[in-house]
């Protein structure tokens, strides 16, 4: 990798003099510059180029959420990453929409090394800059206007359940990956990595959620054309179909429960990417679908053609970005490509890309789920990992 410039910013002198120490065996890696205001580091970035910006959140001036604004507007491709005590419920829903993670001080050297590292690594994903900046500067993800007004009766219904939140939620692919990022990272000082979205809903509690909608704006309605919305639709239906077959592949594989939870989330996510090329790169994602239909390309190779990047990439690379587990990183990144899945052993990536590859097969009867599973799950033959490569022959 490259030498990688990052800027520290924080408002307190010690605490960038401590970060000095701390990282002082990442010199031969990193250029490292230190800001004591927002103010301060817009000029810095204005004469030199950054690749990761790390900042506080509370700074008199510029707050930190302010700064990931600006930065985010005029520096898209840059990695963004909160470095901050927690602060009051306000100041932490600003910056969740600008920032890729959030990390508590006091942050332990080898927490904030490989935060850092794993982000840019990820970023390897995507070798399109056009594309990177895309997903990198993403302000939201609109979920269908329909969808988006049931969450928010249902966040002020007397009668709502973490179960009844969660249904709607786990129904979209934008609402799930949205309320996931927030327990990926050190948002709510919730514990990272949780998959399962009754779990989020738990956690983060029903008044958090109505903050996040009404407050911070973090989810948001779609208005876009009619192709876009039935798009959005018919993806967010296969995606969930996607995430139960997972989830069941995965139970009857003898996974834990916890392995069929990221089973069912990183199916659920799959196609984000897909998500992010219909809502920004319409007409391109179109043509795609006609060279997939027209000339018999497979969807990888028709959207290498016409992104220089797939689906499965940029949706691993937006996952990565947010925190989520390498698992499911990975779970997205080769859910097309059963090559490259370890079959030594069965894991919720091989648990996808079987779902993917049944979902795919039986479109036409994707609400008879429970119908077709067993005999779909024989015919692949899961109890023969070796034999994973046969589902696409």
């Amino acid at each position: 990798m490259e030498n990688i410039s990052i800027l520290f910013v924080d408002d307190e002198p010690q605490l960038l003099m401590g970060l000095r120490r701390m990282l002082r065996d990442k010199k031969r890696d990193w250029s490292m510059q230190f800001a004591n205001s927002g103010k301060e580091a817009l000029e810095i970035m204005a004469h030199k180029p950054f690749d990761v910006v790390v900042s506080d959140m509370r700074m008199p001036g510029m707050s930190g959420a302010e700064l990931l604004s600006i930065v985010r507007e005029e520096y898209p491709n840059v990695i963004r990453i909160v470095l901050s005590g927690y602060a009051e419920n306000e100041m932490l829903l600003q910056s969740v929409g600008p920032s890729h993670q959030y990390l508590a001080k006091p942050c332990n050297s080898n927490i904030l090394k490989n935060t850092i590292d794993r982000a840019l690594m990820i970023r390897e994903l995507i070798d399109v800059p056009n594309l990177r900046n895309l997903v990198s500067a993403l302000r939201r993800m609109p979920t269908p206007s329909a969808t988006f007004q049931k969450l928010t009766d249902e966040l002020f219904s007397h009668s709502a359940t973490i179960q009844s939140v969660a249904n709607i939620i786990k129904g979209d692919i934008t609402l799930a990956a949205q309320t996931l990022k927030l327990t990926n990272s050190a948002y709510f000082a919730l514990p990272s990595n949780v998959n399962s979205i009754e779990q989020a809903v738990r956690l983060l509690g029903f008044d958090t959620l109505r903050n996040l909608v009404f407050v911070a704006g973090f989810y948001e309605a779609f208005s876009g054309d009619d192709w876009q919305m039935q798009t959005l639709e018919k993806l967010n239906r296969r995606s969930f179909t996607m995430a139960r077959l997972a989830k069941r592949i995965s139970q009857s594989a003898g996974l834990s429960e916890s392995e069929c939870e990221t089973a069912f989330s990183a199916a659920l996510l799959a196609h984000v990417g897909t998500l992010i090329l219909v809502m920004n790169r319409p007409s391109d994602f179109e043509q795609v679908i006609e060279e997939v239909e027209n000339k018999g390309l497979s969807i990888l190779e028709a959207e290498y053609s016409a992104f220089g990047a797939t689906h499965a990439s940029i949706g691993a690379y937006l996952l990565g970005l947010w925190g989520f587990s390498d698992l499911v990183v990975e779970s997205v990144a080769v859910h097309h490509q059963p090559d490259l899945i370890d079959k030594s052993k069965f894991t919720a990536s091989t648990a996808v890309h079987v779902a993917q590859y049944i979902s795919r097969r039986s479109a036409e009867r994707l609400d008879c789920v429970e119908r077709y599973i067993q005999s779909e799950l024989d015919e692949v033959a899961l109890t023969n990992f070796s034999q994973i490569d046969r589902v696409h022959q």
